[in-house]
């Protein structure tokens, strides 16, 4: 009788036959292990695409809004210029051609607001920006300005001061 079969006999493996054994169940374990990982991968990746796209589609749509809205507010202060001009005296012709090209660039902005998707102005814009980027650097600095100096004013009223009052108080 050979060794091999002897051991084959043996009902009672060796400590090889046992370090065998441990390496297969880890290697098991390890590949088992390791496929949980992908498909668990798999599943954050598929649910950070989908809040991403959730995400995207709601920004979107806030746009969509706020371009409206923008087109509107457009519309509206260029019928007023429009009506401050026509009550201008008739001396003040400087100032009627004044508010009258403000209108009229007013009124261009909000068709061209009214007129083109979000996308669309967002591609306008980027086409602009890498075109001149002095001047779009230039215009979001106003803009920055601009927007704070709102902001200021709306706070200002909200608590019921005027933006020109000194809202400190020196201590006595």
């Amino acid at each position: 009788m050979s060794s091999q079969n002897s051991n084959a006999a043996n009902p009672n493996p060796g400590p090889k036959d046992d370090v065998d054994a441990a390496r297969d169940d880890v290697a098991s374990a390890a590949e088992h292990t390791k496929r949980a990982a992908e498909e668990t991968a798999a599943q954050v990746k598929h649910a950070a695409e989908h809040m991403a796209e959730d995400a995207k589609d709601a920004t979107m749509e806030e746009a969509r809004e706020a371009k409206s809205a923008g087109a509107n507010s457009a519309s509206r202060v260029a019928e007023e210029l429009d009506r401050a001009a026509s009550n201008c005296r008739e001396d003040d012709v400087w100032a009627q051609k004044l508010l009258a090209e403000g209108a009229s660039s007013l009124r261009t902005a909000s068709h061209y607001l009214s007129g083109n998707r979000v996308e669309d102005l967002l591609r306008d814009g980027e086409s602009f920006a890498r075109k001149n980027p002095a001047a779009y650097l230039g215009a979001s600095v106003a803009a920055g300005f601009l927007l704070a100096r709102l902001g200021k004013t709306a706070t200002a009223r909200a608590v019921g001061d005027t933006p020109t009052q000194n809202t400190t108080h020196p201590a006595s």
